[in-house]
């Protein structure tokens, strides 16, 4: 999904050249993911949580062009909220950046520990609306 519908000209197709750009803690699964539908000819892997800076947009404006016109840059929807409705992220990027949705998986392997959806998401929604800093494109 475009993370810019207005400046988008064109989408990718299968086999095109993408740039894989993630903050998460494991980026193998995303780039994995990417693999399967897209040329990947470049990954560019922040820490996790990572507050981007205006160089980064300097870093992916200079691998789109190094990869030339045909190239996309893909990350998560967990970045792509940090990059989407920004007037600091370059037209470049604009037309060119996608997101792709992480999704995670419940397995309920032994009720005795408490596995299960409710109980992570009532530890992880405070913790997140506590540390909305890293929600933001320093």
């Amino acid at each position: 999904m475009p993370l810019f519908p207005s400046a988008c000209t064109y989408m990718p197709v299968k086999g095109s050249k993408v740039i894989a750009m993630s903050a998460i803690a494991n980026p193998g699964g995303f780039v994995d993911q990417l693999e399967k539908l897209y040329d990947v000819v470049d990954v560019l892997s922040f820490p996790d949580h990572y507050n981007y800076k205006k160089r980064d947009l300097t870093t992916i404006s200079d691998l789109l062009k190094y990869h030339g016109d045909g190239v996309f840059i893909f990350t998560t929807d967990k970045d792509a909220v940090k990059f989407a409705g920004n007037r600091k992220v370059p037209t470049l990027i604009r037309s060119r950046m996608f997101s792709i949705p992480i999704e995670v998986e419940f397995v309920k392997a032994d009720v005795s520990r408490k596995n299960t959806e409710e109980q992570f998401l009532a530890t992880i929604l405070p913790y997140v609306e506590k540390n909305q800093k890293y929600n933001t494109l320093n």
